[in-house]
């Protein structure tokens, strides 16, 4: 796992990871990739979290650095899974778009603005992403995909203009 969201880091806390070099640090050149990978106590989990997150590294990762840390990270494990802030407020996700085998977009139930995954389609269209699915979290018991237990409403909502969502993950 790699904590790419320098706005608002979590996975150092969750894994119990003291070590305050990550991965902002690799792109300003203080330290190699090797030495901010840590072992969490999860098997088979390995964590490179944020590091210095006071000074922002936005314009490096559309740089050639980010393909070489992805490459590199290829070499030594099977899965990679980045972590980036929420793609509504921040672009800093795009460049590893481009790069992943494929990428979630995490969409929140009775949240996320319509807007926000309009963009989603958007950008999958723009950069020509083949590999973008959606992942519809926080949903209650008592509401089915898209919300609504009410068919009728969820029929009006389609002709208010709501996305429809592709490529759905549900949990």
């Amino acid at each position: 796992l790699v904590d790419m969201n320098l706005y608002n880091p979590t996975l150092q806390d969750w894994f119990d990871v003291r070590n305050p070099l990550g991965i902002a640090d690799v792109y300003r050149s203080r330290s190699t990739l090797h030495d901010v990978i840590n072992i969490t106590s999860y098997p088979n989990i390995d964590l490179i979290n944020a590091g210095d997150c006071e000074h922002p590294i936005s314009h490096l990762m559309a740089t050639g650095k980010t393909k070489e840390i992805i490459d590199e990270l290829n070499l030594l494990y099977d899965v990679v899974i980045f972590d980036t802030p929420e793609a509504g407020k921040y672009i800093d996700a795009i460049p590893f778009m481009k790069w992943s085998d494929l990428n979630l977009y995490v969409v929140k139930a009775d949240d996320t603005k319509s807007e926000l995954i309009n963009n989603a389609e958007l950008i999958k269209e723009e950069y020509r992403l083949e590999e973008v699915h959606f992942v519809l979290n926080s949903i209650q018991g008592s509401k089915n995909h898209t919300g609504f237990i009410d068919t009728h409403k969820a029929k009006k909502n389609r002709k208010k203009g709501m996305p429809q969502l592709t490529s759905l993950f549900a949990w």
